[in-house]
């Protein structure tokens, strides 16, 4: 059984249980931070795992872990005046049938829909679901999984969609050696395995995150373990099937470990991520990875008191090629850190998190932040906040 299946899994409870330097930027950073909602758990959400996403109205939208009515995760929104609505609360029906524990974040498309994964629940045997959410509130179950050998399970990652309205994810496990698979669900709800991991050299195992597509349908991801090493690769999955790995992680010369879930692509085609383990201090790298599959390291966090360590989740990518990414530790209060990587490869701290007794503004976030047109970042911690549960915060740069 997968090592992430098995961390996840202790969490799983019938409903309504309980369940380069980077340089510290001075004193200013406060006034440009703010923390637009601090969640209190139950009827609330609570865990923010997962990145936020904006329509056109300013309004966010996300899920939780946990918390909520029925205690296993909500989809909320955010209106830009601070106004939290929950807009689902997982576990809402007999025997979870709807969902359980959405790990990862969203996706929206014209109409307003919003569209996601929970990692449990499902009418088969709790492996997992693929959700719709109406503007109405109305959830209604796209697919649910169904297993190993033949299907995956445990959908860990989030959606992508193209432009017929297919889905295209991941799961953490199940297919013939249970080692995960990537999927595509049709319109019709009919769904189609198109990859099963094997946990050798060539492959990966245990793929965790989000998919991204170039403009000829090629997807690509990341693994957290398999590959040459052991260590996660970034893969690439071609329409007609053919899957290709790009990169094995080695956590030799400078090399990350255990690759984080999310890429983002350049219009050059060039491959961003980060990993939480490997480089040359051993917390973690920000890498870039060619269309040839030459990988260069942009930046290997230190293992110095005052900085990030352990990035966390995706990055983003503004209009000067600036990177921005969360580490989970560090910062002045090693409670994680919002981080800024230059083109150059030039790294600062643009925010430390603090729980109490120091600040209590938000710690350890599990996921990267956004960018809105204006140059603000919008992100969630995990812990902290007044209730100890979680923030939301926007972050001006």
């Amino acid at each position: 059984m997968n090592s992430i299946v098995n961390a996840i899994g202790k969490l799983v409870a019938p409903c309504g249980l309980a369940l380069a330097f980077l340089a510290p930027v001075g004193g200013a950073q406060a006034g440009r931070y703010q923390v637009l909602h601090t969640f209190s758990g139950q009827p609330d959400g609570a865990d923010p795992w997962a990145a936020l996403i904006e329509d056109g109205a300013g309004n966010l939208y996300g899920t939780t872990l946990a918390g909520g009515a029925n205690k296993w995760g909500t989809v909320f929104k955010i209106a830009p005046g601070g106004t939290e609505t929950v807009l689902y609360n997982f576990c809402s029906r007999r025997n979870r049938s709807d969902g359980q524990l959405p790990h990862d974040g969203l996706i929206m498309d014209k109409a307003g829909n919003l569209y996601g994964t929970a990692t449990y629940g499902g009418d088969a045997e709790g492996q997992g679901v693929v959700f719709r959410l109406a503007p109405d509130g109305t959830e209604t179950i796209l697919y649910s999984f169904k297993g190993s050998p033949n299907d995956g399970q445990y959908p860990y990652g989030g959606l992508l969609m193209d432009k017929t309205g297919n889905f295209y994810g991941t799961t953490v496990a199940g297919g013939p050696d249970n080692d995960g698979t990537i999927f595509k669900l049709a319109p019709d709800g009919t769904e189609t395995v198109l990859h099963s991991f094997t946990n050798s050299s060539s492959d990966g195992n245990e793929p965790m995150g989000s998919l991204v597509s170039d403009k000829d349908g090629n997807l690509y991801g990341t693994t957290s373990l398999g590959g040459s090493d052991d260590l996660g690769t970034v893969f690439e999955l071609a329409p007609d099937g053919t899957f290709t790995l790009l990169h094995s992680f080695t956590d030799s010369s400078g090399d990350g470990a255990d690759a984080n879930p999310g890429l983002i692509m350049d219009r050059a085609g060039n491959l961003y991520g980060s990993t939480w383990g490997g480089g040359a201090n051993s917390r973690g790298i920000v890498f870039k990875l060619a269309p040839d599959g030459t990988e260069t390291i942009l930046h290997s966090f230190p293992d110095a008191s005052g900085d990030g360590q352990d990035p966390v989740g995706g990055l983003v990518m503004d209009k000067a090629g600036d990177l921005y990414g969360s580490t989970f530790w560090g910062g002045a209060n090693n409670d994680g850190a919002v981080f800024k990587l230059t083109p150059a490869g030039t790294a600062a701290i643009l925010h430390s998190f603090c729980q109490e007794p120091n600040c209590n503004n938000g710690a350890w976030p599990e996921a990267g932040p956004i960018l809105d047109k204006a140059g603000n970042l919008y992100g969630s911690t995990t812990e902290s906040g007044e209730f100890g549960n979680g923030t939301l915060f926007r972050l001006k740069i």
